[in-house]
């Protein structure tokens, strides 16, 4: 899972500055700086906290930082047909 990264495409996709997130979520920009790079995993509160100042549900943040190597070997091959499909609905609902 890469919870950083999805935490910083949808901070960038809702126009907020890394300052302006931290800021709101009260953590400084360092924190929120080696979260989006992967160096610390944000506890649920946090994310939930994101989760509600960006305006997206939870599952979204989840569902965005899946990759392949989260899913079992057996359910790669549907992971990567639906995966697009999914994002593109999550990206036009929650990101545009």
């Amino acid at each position: 899972m890469e919870i950083g990264q999805a935490i910083k495409t949808i901070r960038k996709s809702k126009g907020f500055k890394q300052k302006d997130l931290s800021e709101r979520c009260e953590i400084t920009q360092t924190y929120l700086s080696l979260i989006e790079h992967g160096k610390r995993n944000p506890n649920i509160n946090l994310i939930e906290k994101i989760s509600a100042i960006l305006g997206v549900p939870v599952p979204v943040i989840y569902f965005q930082s899946l990759t392949e190597n989260d899913v079992e070997n057996s359910k790669k091959d549907v992971f990567r047909i639906v995966s697009p499909t999914i994002n593109e609905l999550i990206n036009n609902i929650f990101l545009k």
